[in-house]
């Protein structure tokens, strides 16, 4: 039986280390680890291949980000699958402290979806499988399947509270394709 191997894509010509030493490192401790959703990352990596790089602490055996990763491919590993050098960006900092900011920052969102923003960046990828996709509290498959209306043709969500628009969910049977 032929070995399984997990792609890794570096477009940008990125470095690159080893998996036997990326494996050795230590991984920042910000999330959780018996809450991740180390399923649906390992399938992104398998169908998709190796995308984002990590960021590692330049010179030092600290991912900034990528803990994830980190456990997936571990997880990968022990399933058979082969994994190749792990193309990650080297991010300088004075000591693990700023590191560990770096990590903070990085993981930070500087503003918020809303309906009618993911509703916009999700109206074309209908036909898309987004089952690799983990957003907390958003469903996007069901979100996919939205169709917003407003009265005057602008999508605004204050005129949805109000009773002046009108959301509808259209469902597609994956057999026959009947909506409904």
């Amino acid at each position: 039986m032929p070995k399984k191997i997990i792609k890794v894509k570096n477009p940008g010509n990125l470095p690159t280390v080893s998996y036997e030493t990326f494996k050795k490192m230590e991984p920042n401790a910000i999330k959780d680890a018996k809450n991740r959703d180390i399923g649906t990352l390992k399938r992104a990596i398998v169908e998709q291949g190796f995308i984002f790089p990590v960021l590692i602490w330049k010179d030092h055996d600290y991912i900034i980000d990528g803990a994830g990763r980190h456990m997936a491919l571990g997880m990968l590993e022990y399933e058979g699958y082969e994994i190749p050098d792990i193309i990650y960006i080297p991010i300088e900092a004075k000591s693990k402290k700023e590191a560990k900011v770096f990590a903070l920052q990085f993981m930070s969102k500087f503003g918020k979806e809303t309906l009618e923003s993911m509703g916009g960046f999700l109206s074309d990828l209908k036909d898309m499988d987004l089952g690799f996709v983990a957003l907390e509290g958003w469903d996007l498959d069901l979100l996919s399947q939205v169709e917003i209306k407003s009265d005057d043709g602008e999508i605004d969500m204050d005129d949805l509270d109000k009773g002046k628009g009108s959301t509808k969910f259209t469902h597609v049977c994956p057999k026959c394709q009947f909506n409904f």
